[in-house]
């Protein structure tokens, strides 16, 4: 009974705004659900799971779901607080990001979509949206306890809702 109505409220989410995905009205689905719906409602990025097996893959998917947990979007200020909160609500910290990062497979896709979209709006973004740099690590103090990449199979059929009252995470509005 419980698997058909999840699958039934799965269905029903899929046709959820893109801006409500990202905020406190997914927190009904299971975390695997939510990244399923994640990438229908973003189809320009690739699944986590299409690439290639290691950090790459590992990396993709934690990054994927700290969208859904932190409820930001994939909008370029959305890739900011990503990666912010990357760094200050979860276990990687200032260390475990960088070392992430100075991996060249990792760091590929991002620079690329960087080039894209041009280096000085990327940075004009940041300068203008600069109080985020103060605002996340802020609200992080705040969680309970930060959330551990690498390991989130174990909340992969744990409700959103539940995850973000357990870590004591508070979505920006």
């Amino acid at each position: 009974m419980r698997i058909e109505t999840q699958m039934s409220q799965t269905k029903n989410m899929t046709n959820i705004s893109y801006p409500d995905f990202y905020s406190a009205k997914i927190n009904n689905l299971n975390l695997d659900e939510a990244l399923q719906i994640h990438y229908q409602i973003n189809p320009q990025f690739t699944p986590w799971y299409e690439y290639e097996k290691g950090i790459l893959q590992e990396t993709m998917k934690a990054h994927d779901i700290c969208h859904i947990l932190f409820g930001v979007d994939t909008s370029l200020l959305g890739e900011f607080r990503v990666e912010l909160w990357s760094i200050f609500g979860t276990n990687l910290g200032v260390v475990g990001y960088q070392k992430i990062t100075s991996n060249k497979k990792v760091l590929a896709e991002p620079l690329e979509i960087a080039r894209k979209i041009g280096y000085l709006k990327v940075l004009r973004l940041m300068f203008i949206n600069f109080i985020e740099v103060f605002r996340i690590p802020y609200l992080s103090s705040k969680m309970s306890k930060k959330w551990v990449c690498f390991q989130e199979e174990k909340y992969m059929q744990t409700t959103v809702g539940e995850i973000r009252k357990e870590f004591g995470v508070k979505l920006i509005l």
